[in-house]
């Protein structure tokens, strides 16, 4: 038997394993592209974020985009009304978090463009297979 969970419960599940998912990817685009040691010494978080190349921010954007779409499927998965709402709130609220971090650290580019475009598709996936898959 399946357990399920209240679905506001269901949503923060799913924004967990969404941050999970974002901290991996971090961690893994930090090796690929380290970040020079003296600008850690000598420029701002925001100076930093400006700094990177376009394919750090890509690998970072397409592991951000895949792990919200596995949070709407763990959201709905776990919410107990069997529809996709809860991934969708999850998926939602994920690309308002992202696009506020994009705005105000000042770095939106035209791979968060595409990002976005392509996160609300997948994220919407997720949570119809996240609700299909409860059903069984």
């Amino acid at each position: 038997m399946l357990k399920t969970w209240m679905p506001i419960t269901a949503v923060l599940l799913g924004f967990a394993v969404w941050n999970l998912f974002v901290f991996v990817v971090d961690v893994s685009v930090q090796q690929i592209y380290p970040v020079p040691a003296e600008l850690w010494r000598h420029a701002t978080l925001v100076e930093i974020i400006a700094t990177r190349p376009d394919a750090a921010v890509a690998l970072n954007l397409a592991g951000g985009v895949i792990a919200t779409a596995a949070a709407a499927y763990f959201a709905s998965r776990f919410a107990g009304e069997r529809t996709a709402r809860a991934g969708i709130v999850a998926t939602c609220l994920i690309l308002l978090m992202a696009l506020t971090n994009s705005i105000v650290t000042h770095n939106f580019r035209w791979l968060h463009a595409i990002a976005l475009t392509v996160a609300p598709i997948l994220g919407y996936w997720g949570a119809k297979r996240g609700a299909v898959w409860s059903r069984k």
